[in-house]
């Protein structure tokens, strides 16, 4: 498995955003890049599991510029991260 990313990894504002990376298979994350359709395909999965809300504010910090302390944000999703993972083993 690779870690697929809806929002391109070159982007630092959204790179190790939760919502925005994805397990997949390597044959599947380089077919990807060949077929553009798969991409939509990709992000109506994201809009069903995260809703069309937060898919957009993923898009949209894909635009911005990339002014984060990282300690904190790296705090921060590590928190979220704890949050999900009570959600099935507590």
């Amino acid at each position: 498995l690779t870690c697929w990313h809806y929002v391109t990894r070159w982007n630092m504002s959204t790179r190790f955003d939760i919502v925005n990376c994805k397990p997949q298979s390597e044959w599947a994350n380089r077919a990807e890049h060949l077929d553009p359709q798969r991409k939509e395909i990709f992000r109506k999965k994201l809009v069903e599991e995260y809703w069309e809300e937060t898919i957009y504010n993923l898009e949209r910090s894909a635009n911005s510029i990339w002014d984060i302390n990282v300690k904190e944000e790296h705090e921060r999703r590590a928190k979220i991260y704890v949050e999900e993972l009570k959600k099935y083993y507590v």
